[in-house]
């Protein structure tokens, strides 16, 4: 038998206030799933009821503050599967160990389009969808943080559709979890690491995209989380969510700045109007290959047609065409006009004379002018200003010394007009 003089007396009153205190100690918050048992609710708006499984029960409460956010308790029945999030306290008047729920949802999908829905009513009436709120996504973006898992296939996607448009946008991926309680965390966590980079970059990021492929509810969850869809709405950066495929809506989606269905249509969507530049560019360059092409055969056709030697063959051709036609003119057929013929050939003479001296100053003209130019080529030789006195200066490189502070301390050529030779800079 224990002695009780050995142990201290408390009363039921002072040893539950020590049970609550190991219990309150011991525990934070938990995480926890049962069936329904015993629902009911009081006129003050709270909620009573037992949470159990095969083999224990434990009582629990929603308080009226808790209870006006889920409206899924009125519909609550005995038999119901739920999980919740709870305080573990003690009710000393009974000395029950009792679970204060702060989070409830049914259990399994349902569970969690409930809770979906509550979420994207709450945010929505909080203005956190509002048009007003979004951020305008830079055409070009400079940098991109990809938020994701790195080394998924959503990631490769992302990156090859990047490569393939030959764009300059540079992408940096930012890994993280995307599934699973601790992914949302982690990606607000990631947010957060963009920031401090853009603190001390010298090229920023100037967009963030969140992505991954796509997957159940359950799966995507972490995207349907409130705090991270506070963050996002909050974020300093335009945010594009690109999380699951074409049918996934994500609470993240609505509070983005901008959706894009999958991963690989958000890597379209930023490369779309540099991918446009490039191909206008590119138009652009082939059309003026086209036309400086036809206009350079043009100018040479015409070059063509002004040479001197064209010129005369030109006229030649003409005299030797009314030579011809004076050939085939049969005098003897046209008696009448006999009498005319040494007028005309005295005029013919005259046409001929006329041309050869037309011919004769063309061709003396083209020469002068082939002249000048040749004498101008000739003064613009370089060859020939050093015949006058002067010289080139080159470095041991090849280039041209232009001035004396450019005169190196090595050996450097000068070139006369007669040959080269080899100096020194002397003090």
């Amino acid at each position: 038998m224990v002695q009780s003089n050995k142990l201290k007396i408390a009363t039921v009153s002072e040893l539950m206030a020590q049970v609550k205190q190991v219990v309150n100690t011991t525990f934070d918050f938990v995480a926890i799933s049962g069936a329904v048992t015993n629902f009911s609710g009081s006129a003050s708006g709270h909620f009573y009821f037992s949470l159990s499984d095969q083999d224990s029960l434990v009582n629990a409460i929603v308080f009226r503050s808790v209870a006006s956010r889920y409206p899924l308790l009125k519909k609550l029945k005995d038999g119901d599967q739920i999980e919740c999030v709870a305080e573990v306290t003690v009710y000393e008047k009974r000395g029950n160990v009792q679970l204060v729920i702060r989070q409830i949802r049914l259990a399994g999908e349902a569970g969690l389009k409930l809770e979906y829905q509550r979420i994207k009513s709450k945010l929505e009436s909080l203005g956190l969808f509002s048009l007003d709120r979004k951020k305008t996504i830079p055409d070009i973006p400079k940098k991109v943080a990809v938020i994701t898992a790195p080394g998924s296939a959503a990631v490769q996607d992302f990156v090859n559709i990047v490569r393939r448009r030959k764009n300059l946008i540079d992408v940096m991926i930012v890994g993280s979890l995307v599934q699973g309680k601790d992914a949302s965390r982690n990606i607000i966590t990631a947010l957060e690491k963009v920031t401090e980079y853009n603190k001390k970059a010298e090229i920023k990021c100037d967009l963030v995209i969140i992505c991954r492929g796509g997957g159940s509810l359950e799966d995507l969850w972490s995207f349907n989380e409130e705090a991270l869809a506070v963050f996002v709405s909050d974020y300093s950066l335009p945010v594009i969510s690109a999380v699951g495929h074409q049918t996934d809506y994500t609470i993240l989606d609505y509070v983005s700045d901008l959706r894009a269905e999958t991963p690989s249509a958000a890597a379209e969507i930023i490369t779309q109007k540099s991918f446009d530049s490039i191909q206008r560019l590119l138009n652009i360059k082939k059309n003026l290959i086209y036309l400086s092409e036809m206009k350079l055969n043009t100018f040479k056709v015409k070059v063509e047609e002004k040479k001197p030697i064209n010129l005369k063959e030109i006229i030649f051709k003409k005299l030797r065409d009314y030579q011809r036609r004076l050939d085939r003119l049969t005098i003897i057929q046209r008696p009448e006009k006999y009498l005319k013929i040494y007028e005309n050939l005295i005029h013919l003479n005259q046409l001929q004379t006329s041309l050869m001296n037309v011919l004769k100053n063309k061709v003396k003209s083209s020469n002068d002018r082939l002249f000048i130019c040749h004498n101008g080529l000739k003064n613009l030789n370089p060859k020939s200003v050093l015949g006058r006195g002067y010289l080139i200066a080159f470095n041991s490189s090849g280039n041209i010394i232009k001035s004396v502070e450019d005169v190196p301390n090595e050996k450097f050529r000068l070139t006369f007009h007669d040959g080269e030779t080899n100096v020194k800079k002397t003090d």
